[in-house]
């Protein structure tokens, strides 16, 4: 009698198991599944979005005078100039090496993290689908934006290095984030 027993809780589990991977199966396929963070499509319809935010956009040439934007910081850039990396290995065929230095001067009332600082866009005459990347380059201290936080009232400025494709003289606006909310667009042309 025992043996029976056992042999009835053994065929119960095989039952069981099956019987609740079957009914998960059949959650996940009724319900869509659980909501997770790459659920969100951007501007598609469905879940529980978010509108998305308009950034406050303003421009300048680079060079030229300094831009404030909305939240009391300012912002400047020398003019574009040509240089030599030294590893061109990174470089991809064709693109023109470009150096630049960006100032911020914080106005607010509160020290200011520059890790929002990046490039967001680029656009160059002639190529609607031109990028630009980054170039580091220790030695020449392109080494991105400074660690520290910048405190109420203080400056720094800071080399940055590009490569993008285009020739000598084509015309290149790039817009550049500066907190979360504000961006910057620089024109010129690549030297």
């Amino acid at each position: 009698m025992d043996i029976d027993v056992k042999v009835a809780h053994v065929k119960k589990r095989y039952v069981l198991v099956p019987v609740g991977i079957a009914g998960m199966l059949a959650f996940g396929l009724l319900t869509g599944g659980p909501e997770v963070p790459m659920d969100d499509y951007g501007d598609v319809p469905g879940g529980n979005l978010k509108p998305i935010e308009t950034l406050d956009s303003t421009s300048s040439t680079f060079g030229g005078a300094p831009v404030t934007v909305k939240g009391g910081i300012t912002v400047e850039t020398t003019k574009l100039k040509a240089f030599s990396p030294t590893d061109t290995t990174m470089l991809e065929k064709d693109s023109r090496p470009q150096m630049f230095e960006v100032t911020v001067t914080n106005n607010t009332a509160k020290k200011i993290d520059l890790f929002n600082i990046a490039i967001i866009k680029t656009d160059i005459e002639g190529d609607d689908q031109a990028v630009c990347i980054d170039l580091f380059d220790e030695s020449q201290g392109l080494i991105g934006v400074p660690w520290e936080p910048l405190k109420a009232g203080d400056s720094v400025t800071f080399p940055w290095g590009i490569a993008c494709p285009g020739a000598e003289g084509a015309e290149i606006t790039i817009t550049m984030a500066i907190t979360q909310k504000d961006q910057v667009e620089f024109a010129g042309k690549l030297s």
